[in-house]
């Protein structure tokens, strides 16, 4: 059987994406950020193509990448205990300690580590563009 492709004549129109079925071997084969499907001109977005019994799940997700961004703020916040938004709000109080220590296993997750070290990054670079901006008006 020979390896699966990301499809490129769907709606979505990938730019750029993760061969994700070498990460996580389920239905999830491949994360893309791309042409929107509702706007191919002006906007973007990201897909989890999905493939199940051979066939593009129609169940494949496709996310603007603005609610992407918020998406994984209101996760990090929940992975560590803190809130992300003004009206967040619980609807199964009973819930809530095993959605926490469910959560608290993505503390040590090999992803957590790459965003922090990511922006990590990229901070101390905008800081220091920052001040060079801020020196070279004076």
């Amino acid at each position: 059987m020979g390896k699966t492709l990301i499809p490129t004549k769907l709606e979505h129109k990938p730019i750029v994406y993760v061969d994700y079925q070498e990460i996580d071997h389920t239905d999830a084969k491949f994360f893309s950020i791309g042409h929107a499907s509702w706007d191919k001109k002006n906007d973007f977005s990201a897909k989890i193509f999905r493939k199940k019994n051979k066939k593009w799940s129609r169940q494949s997700e496709e996310i603007p990448l603005k609610r992407l961004l918020d998406l994984s703020l209101f996760l990090i916040s929940k992975i560590y205990g803190e809130k992300s938004f003004d009206n967040e709000a619980y609807i199964k109080n009973e819930d809530i300690d095993s959605l926490n220590k469910y959560l608290a296993t993505f503390k040590a997750d090999s992803s957590i580590e790459k965003i922090f070290n990511i922006l990590k990054k990229n901070l101390k670079k905008e800081e220091k563009n920052s001040f060079t901006q801020i020196v070279s008006k004076r």
